[in-house]
């Protein structure tokens, strides 16, 4: 049966940024028959060395990926108030309920909803068959839109990696990172590039979630004397 994976990055196979990537691209080419790369960078000119499948959007890039929000908020109606709620929940418990966190929460929605779109039409044009793997390098908005992709015909898996920035609460303004719970519950795993970021994290979700978090550090390749 063949196995896919689309990858979701901020920026790679462009810019500099997310070098980490480069170290871990030849162990997925192997362990999959294709992979292809949803690169959210569409200003970046410079490409890195290599083979890749790319496709580059931006969900913020101009108005006509807003307008897809509305037939996809119907598309998924149900979902998308079934998160909002439980989000909402914890805002109050947390008493982090206000404007600016609320606009922030509805934008990262909006986010994962238009970049749910772009998987699916990856996984169309390609005719993909078999088992997908979506993995989002970053536990945010592009983790969220693994979560809206299903199919009847395919066997899904969602996966992310967590760093530093989208572990933290205390490192964003308003001390608040979205969806933590509703990302644990809807992914297969997520994997930590560090202990502490575990551990940070089981302190956030509900406990029977705390399986799904690995530890997945970052490395690159062995260089010479």
């Amino acid at each position: 049966m063949p196995k896919t994976l689309i990858l979701i990055t901020n920026h790679f196979p462009f810019g500099s940024a997310e070098a980490f990537i480069e170290t871990e691209y030849p162990f997925l080419e192997r362990r999959f028959s294709n992979v292809f790369i949803l690169c959210r960078d569409v200003v970046s000119k410079e490409i890195r060395h290599g083979n890749y499948n790319y496709n580059r959007f931006n969900p913020e890039s101009n108005w006509r990926e807003y307008f897809l929000l509305i037939p996809l908020v119907l598309k998924h109606f149900g979902k998308v108030v079934q998160v909002l709620m439980e989000e909402i929940s914890y805002l109050r418990t947390s008493q982090k309920l206000n404007a600016a966190n609320l606009i922030r929460c509805a934008h990262d929605l909006g986010k994962a909803l238009v970049t749910s779109a772009h998987i699916e039409k990856i996984i169309k044009a390609n005719k993909l068959s078999g088992e997908v793997v979506l993995y989002s390098y970053w536990l945010t908005s592009s983790a969220l839109a693994t979560t809206f992709v299903t199919s009847n015909s395919l066997s899904i898996r969602r996966i992310s990696r967590t760093h530093g920035g989208d572990v933290y609460e205390e490192r964003q303004t308003g001390n608040y990172l979205s969806f933590r719970n509703t990302l644990a519950k809807n992914l297969d795993a997520i994997f930590c590039t560090t202990q502490s970021g575990i551990d940070y994290l089981k302190l956030k979700v509900d406990s029977g979630f705390h399986h799904k978090f690995n530890l997945a550090r970052l490395g690159t390749s062995r260089g010479g004397d």
